[in-house]
């Protein structure tokens, strides 16, 4: 599996383009393997749905009760590798 994570604050890519420059990696790529699916404890499936009302606004998404709605299966996750896009040391130029 790979996962993209990217920095959504407006100030940062504002900063960015004046500077032409990024401060810091506007985001990272993570890298991992997943294991073996099984069916979902009571007491995952309530963790998740606790934490999920939390982030939700009250306007729920069509989106988000595909994703979130009914959650039946899961699998563990093994983290193999993190990459920051681009490199800090790289610093590109953005004009």
């Amino acid at each position: 599996m790979c996962l993209l994570g990217v920095n959504s604050n407006r100030l940062f890519w504002i900063k960015a383009l004046f500077r032409g420059w990024f401060s810091s990696s506007p985001a990272i790529k993570l890298y991992g393997e997943l294991g073996i699916r099984r069916k979902a404890t009571e007491h995952e499936t309530r963790r998740l749905n606790r934490r999920m009302k939390q982030k939700v606004t009250k306007k729920a998404t069509k989106e988000n009760t595909y994703l979130w709605g009914d959650m039946v299966c899961i699998s563990k996750t093994n983290k193999t590798r993190l990459i920051y896009i681009p490199d800090k040391k790289q610093r590109p130029r953005l004009n």
